[in-house]
């Protein structure tokens, strides 16, 4: 019977964090998304049809916390500002406290680092999964990754969004 325990104990440490049904990519290394990444796609449900940036720089901070830069378009015109990402009780969920929205929860809910991160943030009504890169292009095989956590999450395929990049707004 012993066996059998651990061998559940095992099963529940190798599953993936859920949070209030949404997946958290488990042991976030949140030092290697140190970087500029560039949004790729998204689909969101509410008000608010933009949450995050076109363009994201995220800078590790102590404890876990990030600061993520932002650049987007606002009016033809780039703008830039920045927010802090603190860190909740585990690796890859933080809060982010908005002066014009209020409190966000943000799920990191997929990423390699390297290629792609995917963000899920929650400000009251408005809900939102993002597909950041490191590069400017979405292969096939992530876009379908992309497609596969938006549906799990329950937002419908055909609000997916894959902007323009000839919007540009660099750091």
């Amino acid at each position: 019977m012993k066996g059998g325990l651990w061998i559940f104990g095992l099963a529940l440490a190798c599953m993936p964090d859920f949070t209030a049904g949404t997946l958290v990519q488990p042991d976030f290394e949140y030092h290697k998304a140190e970087g500029v990444w560039h949004r790729l796609g998204m689909v969101t449900k509410g008000e608010e049809s933009e949450v995050m940036g076109v363009d994201i720089k995220i800078s590790p901070l102590p404890k876990g916390n990030l600061d993520v830069q932002q650049r987007t378009l606002v009016r033809d015109s780039c703008r830039s500002f920045s927010v802090r990402f603190k860190r909740m009780d585990r690796s890859g969920r933080f809060t982010v406290l908005f002066a014009t929205r209020g409190k966000s929860t943000v799920h990191v809910v997929d990423t390699d680092n390297e290629i792609y991160l995917l963000l899920h943030i929650e400000t009251g009504k408005d809900v939102g999964l993002y597909l950041y890169a490191r590069g400017v292009e979405a292969s096939g095989a992530l876009k379908k990754k992309f497609k596969t956590h938006a549906k799990n999450l329950g937002f419908s395929e055909r609000d997916i969004k894959y902007p323009d990049r000839d919007v540009k707004c660099p750091f």
